[in-house]
């Protein structure tokens, strides 16, 4: 979830910059399991600890 919101950051400064947008991005698509927990980032999967976030409409 991290490294989309990421993508999709960079990808609304691209366009309020009148940059070219990158048509087909994403991040790679794994399984985290305990064969492989201890080599995945925690930061690029899950938010910082106590994140909380804030909508609201007008």
């Amino acid at each position: 979830m991290v490294i989309q919101g990421r993508i999709a950051v960079d990808q609304a400064v691209r366009a309020l910059e009148g940059k070219e947008l990158v048509k087909h991005v994403g991040p790679k698509i794994f399984v985290v399991n305990g064969d492989n927990i201890d080599s995945v980032p925690q930061t690029d999967i899950l938010p910082p600890k106590g994140f909380r976030p804030v909508f609201s409409v007008d």
